[in-house]
């Protein structure tokens, strides 16, 4: 049997180095979720989870919707639009666009899991359109909506990447640099 022996050194840059990686590939994938969601933002369109089931099968609950600004006379029939509830106008609903009354201008949605339709609504309360639905992606952010889940998923991994570097940032300048003979700082 070959027995191969590693340096504990070798082995403890080993490490160190798979987990700088680590914490590099997190914050690299951090900053691309967050700059992705300003970019949306910058455009008007929003990502809205996705709590009941009304419109089963088109989304579920978890999914995340992506909605852009649309035009009031842009909407057809067909459409899955996100409007503000008339009872609650902190309760944004998902529903598929079933009727447009061409004299008051007012709106009918349904779910398509659902048997009736939801009560008419003016046409103000839209504020976009769906055009794109990431599974599974509303469960994070409903997570992120959270405290704990913020404090979990950001800012304990970012106190930690903090941690890291000024640990390696104090142990790189307390360590010893030798210099060659006659060679003069700059």
């Amino acid at each position: 049997m070959i027995r191969i022996h590693v340096q504990s050194s070798t082995y403890t840059r080993m490490v160190s180095f798979a987990a700088r990686s680590a914490v590099l590939t997190l914050v690299v994938l951090l900053i691309a979720v967050a700059a992705s969601l300003l970019t949306l933002r910058a455009h008007g369109e929003q990502l809205l989870s996705v709590q009941t089931g009304s419109m089963v099968p088109t989304f579920r609950p978890g999914d995340a919707v992506l909605v852009e600004p649309i035009a009031p006379h842009d909407l057809q029939a067909g459409d899955i639009i996100s409007y503000q509830s008339l009872r609650d106008p902190s309760l944004i609903i998902s529903h598929r666009l079933i009727r447009i009354d061409r004299s008051t201008g007012w709106l009918t949605t349904q779910g398509d899991a659902l048997k009736t339709a939801d009560p008419t609504f003016p046409p103000r309360l839209v504020i976009g359109r769906v055009t794109a639905v990431a599974p599974r992606l509303g469960f994070m952010l409903d997570v992120l909506r959270r405290p704990l889940g913020l404090l979990v998923l950001i800012y304990l991994p970012a106190l930690l990447v903090i941690a890291a570097e000024a640990k390696r940032f104090v142990s790189h300048y307390n360590r010893v640099h030798y210099r060659l003979a006659g060679q003069e700082r700059p």
